[in-house]
């Protein structure tokens, strides 16, 4: 993958995660390793069918439920995701982790920022480098704000712990090798 796809691909779980987060109750107890594993393992599925609702270049939107509709409810509940939101909860914690950590080494957001900037210089298809601008704005608006989440807002020590050790499982099941 391309500098510039791997950049854009964060932004877009950056984003994917935060809308997740304006879903699910933020005063969730940590998840656990064998809560992570389901969600990895049940996350295709879920993918699978949220790409059917909403198409496979669908936007996250945190003004709207992240096309969690009913199928996508039901898909949970069969899988043993009683409530659903735990599901949405891990997700969502598990995938801002591994931003937060992947964003962490490549310098974080002044380091986003300056990627930014460069790739307004670069020579490529004019449609790619405007959707990946307006991904990585997007991005660096959303970065700030989880900067700014206070304490309990924010991942736990226990949850980065597993998020650590699992990354690559976790870049996997997203796509990224």
């Amino acid at each position: 993958m391309k500098k510039t796809g791997i950049v854009a691909f964060l932004c877009f779980s950056l984003l994917w995660s935060v809308a997740a987060w304006g879903q699910v109750p933020r005063n969730e107890p940590p998840f656990t390793q064998a809560e992570l594993d389901k969600m990895l393992a049940d996350y295709p599925g879920f993918q699978a069918i949220a790409e059917k609702v909403s198409g496979p270049q669908a936007e996250p939107n945190p003004n709207q439920s992240m096309g969690i509709n009913q199928e996508l409810i039901d898909y949970l509940r069969d899988k043993g995701w009683n409530p659903p939101e735990r599901f949405l909860y891990v997700m969502a914690q598990a995938f801002m982790g591994v931003a937060n950590l992947t964003m962490g080494q490549m310098g974080g957001l002044d380091q986003l920022m300056a990627q930014r900037k460069a790739i307004e210089s670069m020579p490529m298809d004019a449609e790619e480098k405007k959707k990946t601008l307006a991904d990585m704005d997007l991005a660096i608006e959303e970065m700030k704000k989880v900067q700014g989440v206070d304490e309990e807002e924010a991942i736990s020590p226990e949850e980065m712990a597993l998020i650590e050790k699992n990354k690559d499982k976790i870049l996997a099941v997203q796509g990224v090798k």
